[in-house]
C-alpha cells in the first residue's frame, strides 16, 4: 500500500469532485424541469387561448338564436297573460249573466224592470210595480240570492200614468209604484266592467 507523505496542498487532487458534480447535476435537472414545464405551460396557454377565441366566436354566432329565443319567450308570456285575462273576463261575464237570470227569476206578477246596471260592487235595479208590497217581496227574494250580502230599497214612490183601453178605446188613469233597489255584491264576486259605450251594462 502506497502512502503519500506530501503535504496536503502538494498532494494531487482527484480527477472527479463528486460534491461539485452532484450540485451541477442537480442544478441541470432543475433547470431542465423548469424549462420543460415552461414550454408545456406555453403550449397549454396557447391552446387555451385558441379555445377561448373559438368559444367567443361561437357565442357571437349564437347571439341571433338567443335573441329569437328571448322574443319567443316574451311572446309566450304575453299570450299567457292574454289567455288569463280572457279567462277572467269570460268568467266575470258568465257571473253577470247568472246574476241577471237570478234577479229576473225573483220577479212576481205585477212588477217589471226598467233598468238594471252595475257599478263596482253594486247592482242597481229600477222598475215599477202595482203596489208597495210587491216591491217588498222582490227585495226579499233578491236578498235570498247567493250573490249579495246586502239589499236595500233606496226609493219608492207612486207615479201616475195613462193607458188606453183596448175594449172601449178610452184612457184609463193608472197609479203605479216606482222603485230603486241597490244590491251589494259579496267580496268574492267579481264582475267584468265593459268599456264606456258598451251596451251590456
Amino acid at each position: 500500500m502506497a502512502i503519500n507523505l506530501l503535504p496536503p496542498k502538494y498532494q494531487p487532487k482527484p480527477l472527479l469532485q463528486w460534491k461539485r458534480l452532484s450540485k451541477v447535476l442537480l442544478i441541470s435537472i432543475i433547470a431542465f424541469t423548469m424549462g420543460f414545464s415552461g414550454v408545456n405551460y406555453y403550449f397549454y396557454r396557447m391552446g387555451l387561448d385558441e379555445k377561448l377565441d373559438n368559444l367567443q366566436a361561437n357565442i357571437e354566432n349564437l347571439k341571433p338564436v338567443f335573441e329569437k329565443v328571448q322574443e319567443y319567450e316574451k311572446t309566450l308570456e304575453a299570450i299567457k297573460k292574454i289567455e288569463q285575462l280572457a279567462d277572467k273576463i269570460g268568467k266575470a261575464k258568465q257571473v253577470w249573466s247568472d246574476i241577471l237570470a237570478d234577479i229576473a227569476g225573483s220577479l212576481e206578477d205585477d212588477i217589471w224592470f226598467v233598468k238594471i246596471s252595475k257599478e263596482e260592487d253594486k247592482v242597481f235595479i229600477e222598475g215599477e210595480a202595482k203596489n208597495f208590497s210587491t216591491v217588498g217581496n222582490l227585495a226579499i227574494n233578491i236578498r235570498k240570492l247567493q250573490w249579495f250580502k246586502q239589499v236595500d230599497v233606496d226609493n219608492v214612490e207612486k207615479v201616475k200614468g195613462k193607458i188606453s183601453s183596448l175594449n172601449t178605446g178610452s184612457i184609463i188613469l193608472t197609479e203605479n209604484v216606482k222603485f230603486k233597489i241597490t244590491a251589494q255584491l259579496k267580496e268574492n264576486i267579481k264582475l267584468f266592467t265593459p268599456p264606456e259605450g258598451d251596451g251590456s251594462k
